[in-house]
């Protein structure tokens, strides 16, 4: 069972309140104890909580949908983080680290992020939590006035409960801002379909009939089939020999319709990503904005909580 004396070392320890020897010395004894197990979690509980606690933290967590400089940056630090990056990619993001501070300070949120909350997703860490609890005494009939003790057990478990709740917090709103569903919900607007394209012709009426089904679908949640409807009639475009605004409105939409249904499908690949940054790297698209902000908002950090 951990001592509170354990745990006033451990926390000490944790603010950089003991010297280096007496460190060396706790971590030593840990490692032939049976409580190394339960030191690691309480390391770990501390550390997440520091992360949710600190205000200059909450702050750029709120700033990193914006603070970004490029899209690419945060696809590194994430391939970085996950040890995803090639030698030569690794020592090229390690210069830059070195030379902009900027890009070092996002590298260490992700990581403080990361590290803060990696044992709460365990069913070890759990089961610490359970057992803090479970394992707090009832209270005496009689107690002392002023206790000498500050009550280590009781405020772990209590910070343990309160980090979790945050972390469903940061999930909910994770889940609100940038789930497929969110995002789906956020970029796509339904088109006007009225129009026959200025013609009689029955190929040209059957692509807009199409065109309106397709979008049909797509609102009521026929994803898989609109989405091949959408691929069909874009294949099908060029052959109407439409004049140059109407072929644009219908390619521009059908291209960035195809995106939002395999968005909403909860595509995750990288193809995808790819293809929104052709439509927003494209100025003469009608859907550049709305592609910039989509893939800003792929890129977030938010997205892998």
């Amino acid at each position: 069972m951990v001592t509170e004396e354990l745990l006033e070392q451990l926390e000490r320890q944790h603010r950089g309140l003991l010297s280096p020897a007496e460190a060396t010395a706790l971590d030593t004894a840990l490692q032939e104890s049976a409580l190394a197990s339960d030191a690691a979690a309480y390391r770990q509980l501390w550390r997440g909580f520091d992360a949710w606690m600190a205000e200059d933290f909450r702050g750029r967590m709120e700033g990193w949908s914006t603070g970004w400089a490029t899209h690419e940056d945060a696809e590194l630090i994430e391939w970085y983080l996950q040890g995803q990056l090639s030698p030569t990619n690794q020592e090229r993001l390690e210069r830059r680290l070195a030379e902009e501070p900027v890009l070092a300070a996002h590298l260490q949120d992700q990581r403080r992020l990361q590290g803060g909350f990696a044992a709460m997703q365990t069913e070890a860490f759990s089961e610490k939590v359970r057992s803090w609890s479970a394992g707090e005494p009832a209270e005496a009939k009689v107690r002392p006035l002023v206790s000498r003790r500050r009550p280590w057990r009781r405020w772990t478990a209590a910070a343990a409960v309160l980090l979790v709740l945050m972390a469903l917090g940061g999930n909910w709103y994770s889940n609100y801002r940038f789930s497929d569903t969110a995002l789906f919900d956020r970029y796509y607007q339904a088109p006007a379909t009225g129009t026959t394209l200025g013609s009689s012709q029955d190929v040209r009426t059957a692509f807009v009939q199409d065109f309106a089904a397709a979008h049909e679908n797509l609102q009521e949640d026929n994803v898989t089939l609109a989405t091949e409807q959408f691929s069909r009639l874009l294949g099908q475009l060029p052959a109407l020999d439409l004049d140059e605004l109407d072929a644009r409105y219908y390619r521009d939409n059908l291209e960035w319709s195809l995106i939002l249904a395999r968005l909403r499908q909860g595509e995750q690949s990288k193809d995808l990503k790819a293809s929104v940054d052709v439509i927003a790297a494209d100025s003469r698209h009608t859907y550049q904005a709305e592609a910039q902000a989509l893939s800003h908002d792929l890129s977030s950090l938010w997205r892998g909580f």
